[in-house]
């Protein structure tokens, strides 16, 4: 479904994971609708053994989360 990368806020100087929605689902509008729900569930969750989702979003038809 998705490939997940360590990467560095560099605004805040900081170490963020970055779910990227593999490309054969981005053709598909109701597997990118998922990806945003799954995106808004969690950041609606706050737990310090689950990750804080900071961004979602899509550049050049490729979606992510932060």
């Amino acid at each position: 479904m998705a490939d997940v990368f360590l990467a560095r806020d560099l605004l805040l100087d900081r170490p963020v994971a970055i779910k990227v929605l593999f490309d054969q689902f981005s053709k598909d509008q109701q597997f990118v609708e998922r990806f945003r729900r799954e995106a808004q569930r969690a950041a609606n969750l706050n737990h310090p053994n689950i990750v804080s989702v900071f961004d979602w979003g899509e550049e050049s038809g490729t979606y992510f989360i932060v």
